[in-house]
Order: C-alpha cells, then structure tokens, then sequence
C-alpha cells in the first residue's frame, strides 16, 4: 500500500513538473509569436519610413483613415441596432459620431501644426496657438451642446 502512495505521490509532483514546465513552454511560444509577427510588421515599416518615406506617409496615412472610417461605420452600425424601434431618420446615426471623429481630427491635425511650429523655432506662434487650442478644446469637449 505504501508502495501505490509514494508511486500516487510521486507523479503528482512529476505532473505538477510538467504542468509548469507546458504552461512555460507556452507562454514562450505565445512570446516568440508576438515577436515574430512584431518583426514582420515592423520591419517593412521602419525600411519604408527610411527608404520610401513619401509612400510610407501615404500608407500610415491611408491606413489611419481607412480605421477611422471602419471604427466610425462600427459605430454607426451599433447605434443603428441598439435604437432600431424609434423612427429617425438615418442622418441621425451619423451626425453624432461623425462630429465626434471631426473634433478628433481637428485636434490631431492642431498637433501636427503645433510640432510644425515647434520645429520651424516660432515658439511664441506656438504658445499662442497653444492657448487657443486649449479654449476651443474645452469649447468642443467640455460643453455638452447635444453632440
């Protein structure tokens, strides 16, 4: 009897073994997945953004357009379902993420031109601009005027 309780004790620590060293095993195959995809995804860009760099703007451009359209037709479509039962019309669904993806625009399209005064040395253009930008930020996030 002793002998089936060492045996029983015995492979529950060489199972306990193996269950750490799979969950390891995974966790660094996971790990050189990541890496790898990483690497092939990253690769490309950081050559093209040496090498190709007006292509490589009108790809990362493109790209960013093509998510925020695709995120914005998420949205629509989601706010299209949940209010089906009421009767508006279909203007309704888009005008408030639209004028949610305008104002994000209109703030990344600021940093753009806040880096572009910074770079060229206009450091008082870009204070000013600065203290604009951060009224009609408030003015545009912070009021809630039904958007």
């Amino acid at each position: 009897m002793e002998h089936l309780r060492q045996n029983n004790l015995f492979s529950t620590i060489i199972t306990g073994y193996k269950n750490i060293f799979v969950y390891f095993l995974r966790i660094l195959i996971i790990t050189g997945l990541i890496l790898g995809s990483t690497f092939l995804i990253v690769y490309p860009l950081w050559y093209s953004a040496l090498h190709f760099t007006r292509i490589y703007s009108y790809t990362v451009s493109g790209l960013l357009v093509l998510g925020g359209t695709l995120l914005l037709l998420k949205k629509i479509r989601k706010n299209i379902l949940r209010k089906k039962q009421m009767d508006r019309p279909p203007f309704f669904f888009v005008k408030r993420s639209l004028i949610r993806v305008l104002k994000f625009s209109a703030i990344i399209s600021y940093f753009y031109f806040f880096t572009f005064l910074i770079y060229k040395h206009h450091y008082a253009a870009a204070a000013g601009s600065f203290i604009a930008f951060l009224c009609a930020a408030g003015y545009l996030l912070f009021l809630n005027n039904n958007t």
